[in-house]
């Protein structure tokens, strides 16, 4: 059996004795169980030509003699000047800012795993970020763990299924070993030999793993409220030339239920937040443009209340937390608005409609805008820095443990209602009180319903379940769809149209990169339905026909995705709901997407009754329908200069979901 003896050489699992005639040295604690006796033998040097080492035979590149190194026929003295693994030191590990902390910290362990095995480790900051790829702004790191050739090699094959097996604290991203692949997404623990095939990089760097984003690192510092708010008053002028004053901004109220002494559930206003970060209720915000300058207000303490619910959060208390340059309490900024006003000659301050109280005077100032500081938010909100990417990525591994849980207990189950409080106290565990909208857990024909929302029908004689659910984290969303056979087993009609709409999802993912047009995007979705429609015989006839027609709008009626922030549906899709066309007309983004933005894509293939009568009444689509029953996968993902990163990582592999499922 192979092992890794010091100094990271190549070894075999022998007796001492046996060892000891081969003349190696042995170390223990390298061999399974290291029973009495058993240790990992290495040679530090064997006679091949002039000098060389012992290796396995399929980690040596170079010339290799048999016979010189103790163990099996499969150890070779191979010559120390071959490349391959056998006495590589391992290289320096890279810096915080060259890499991210969480890349070195993955570096570290790596390297301290495999002594000698890691042969390079790649992390780059050299190109602009977002750049090409995730190198450019330091979030991934290669381990290189082969030669240049890609030959799987033991040390190789053994550091690819120990990064698989310590993912959890790897943060692992994927794995590339011997042109397979594996995937913590999508991809269940198993030996490489039963990794996926990967497609042909065209590329002899084969086996390497990439780490994902360290979202908790990022996470510990503050929200980026003063970088937003200077965005968002740079927007405005652009707008208003040479524009001077303020930009005002309240939270949400506290509000009590009608007819009643308890209070709305609270969400906070999507605007305030962006500027502050601040979860408060009963606060506002004033931004000075010309001095860059942010103050935040807070409610003071009330002494009535104090009794009921505790002390409130203090000024100083929100100045080490928030990203703000004063803190002051609500009943002085009206007095922070006329100072504010004085200061210029003419000034203007720039508020939303219907979102100042009643008791806020702009009296001091020159000019009143309401025109522009809600677009000017709305267009800032598109595109996403490193901590509100971190913030969905959150929420999205949340979710993801979620969306797991309630796969592995599905199947005992008795109704709708059961697996949405699972889902919800799995979130609520993990540190998210609020879900991102409305989830739906629709079992059999109700998945049919887009939005379906009772989530409490019986269970049994359904083949399916629809869980289309996300958790929000700090105001931020995710959005995940999943679609699986509530009993463990796909049956073949349910397998064959979940691969279809798989196959669109993926290819549309692949199609994702700066500046695409999300209408291409969308029209590529409906070829790939069009293509598995017809090789499933469920339409017939010429694909640009029934392109040309629309007819597939009827089983795939709605949008590709939608871009994804701190609201579902967030931000700067500029839809166009009046669009002749069918086959646009639901797409809730339109135009080219820019780096950093954030998208979901959630294809799917719909044989719903209501939707398809009226295709079926129409002679030009009546010959190519059929009916059944829905399936639907959804992502999210952030665009990037040359593709997109995929912040979901649940399960969408139906051999592995049918495995999850039916062991649970």
């Amino acid at each position: 059996m192979p092992c890794i003896g010091s100094g990271g050489r190549a070894g075999v699992c022998l007796s001492s004795s046996a060892c000891t005639a081969g003349g190696g040295v042995t170390v223990t604690g390298r061999c399974p169980a290291d029973p009495a006796g058993i240790k990992c033998c290495t040679k530090a040097s064997c006679a091949n030509t002039s000098a060389g080492n012992c290796r396995w035979k399929s980690d040596c590149a170079g010339s290799s003699v048999s016979n010189k190194c103790p163990g099996p026929s499969q150890m070779m003295c191979c010559s120390s000047s071959a490349t391959g693994f056998g006495g590589y030191k391992a290289p320096s590990i890279p810096a915080v800012g060259g890499c991210k902390s969480v890349a070195v910290s993955g570096a570290k362990k790596v390297v301290a795993a495999f002594p000698g095995h890691v042969r390079e480790i790649g992390c780059t900051r050299g190109c602009a970020c977002p750049g090409t790829s995730d190198h450019c702004c330091g979030k991934a790191v290669d381990f290189m763990c082969s030669d240049g050739g890609g030959v799987p090699t033991m040390s190789g094959r053994q550091i690819a299924e120990w990064v698989m097996n310590n993912r959890g604290t790897l943060n692992l991203k994927y794995v590339i070993w011997g042109q397979k692949i594996w995937n913590p997404s999508v991809d269940g623990v198993k030996a490489w030999t039963s990794w996926r095939d990967m497609e042909d990089r065209k590329s002899i760097t084969q086996n390497h793993c990439t780490r994902a984003m360290d979202y908790n690192t990022i996470l510990q510092g503050k929200y980026p409220a003063k970088r937003h708010a200077k965005r968002v008053a740079d927007y405005v002028r652009s707008k208003v030339p040479d524009a001077t004053g303020v930009l005002y901004l309240e939270s949400r109220m506290t509000k009590l239920l009608e007819d009643n002494d308890e209070p709305e559930p609270f969400r906070q206003r999507r605007a305030f937040y962006y500027l502050t970060g601040c979860p408060l209720a009963d606060s506002y915000v004033v931004h000075d443009m010309d001095a860059d300058k942010t103050t935040l207000f807070i409610p003071p303490v009330d002494p009535e209340t104090v009794i009921w619910s505790g002390l409130p959060e203090s000024a100083e208390e929100a100045m080490q937390k928030y990203d703000v340059d004063d803190v002051k309490y609500t009943n002085d900024v009206n007095a922070e608005l006329a100072h504010v006003a004085g200061l210029k000659a003419k000034s203007t301050i720039f508020a939303i409609p219907n979102q100042v109280s009643d008791h806020i005077t702009f009296l001091g100032f020159d000019d009143k805008n309401f025109a522009v500081l809600k677009e000017a938010i709305d267009v800032c909100r598109v595109v996403k820095d490193e901590f509100e990417l971190a913030m969905i990525a959150k929420a999205n591994a949340v979710s993801e443990k979620a969306h797991r849980t309630v796969m592995e207990k599905v199947k005992h189950a008795k109704n709708e209602r059961e697996l949405e409080a699972i889902f919800l106290s799995s979130c609520i565990a993990a540190g998210a009180r609020n879900q991102a909208y409305h989830g739906i857990f629709a079992g059999g024909r109700a998945a049919a319903t887009l939005h379906y929302v009772h989530n409490n029908a019986p269970l049994a004689g359904k083949l399916n379940l629809l869980l289309d659910a996300g958790a929000e984290w700090d105001c931020y969303a995710s959005d995940i769809t999943r679609t699986f056979p509530i009993n463990g087993k796909f049956t073949k009609e349910s397998r064959a149209i979940y691969d279809i709409v798989l196959k669109m999802q993926l290819e549309c993912i692949a199609a994702l990169k700066e500046d695409v047009l999300w209408d291409d995007v969308h029209l590529l979705a409906h070829k790939v339905a069009i293509d598995g429609l017809l090789a499933l015989g469920i339409l017939k006839g010429d694909k640009e026909e029934i392109l040309a027609n629309r007819t597939s709008v009827a089983f795939f009626p709605h949008g590709l995705g939608h871009y994804l922030g701190m609201d579902t549906h967030d931000t700067g899709g500029n839809p166009n709901y009046a669009d002749k066309d069918a086959l646009f007309r639901y797409l809730r983004v339109r135009g080219r997407v820019p780096a950093g933005s954030v998208v979901t894509v959630e294809p799917g293939i719909y044989f719903c009754n209501f939707i398809i009568e009226p295709f079926l009444k129409d002679p030009k689509h009546a010959k190519f329908i059929d009916a059944g029953v829905l399936e639907k996968i959804e992502d999210n993902l952030v665009i990037t200069k040359g593709g997109a990163e995929n912040l979901t990582t649940t399960l969408k592999d139906a051999d592995e979901i049918e495995r999850i499922i039916s062991s649970s």
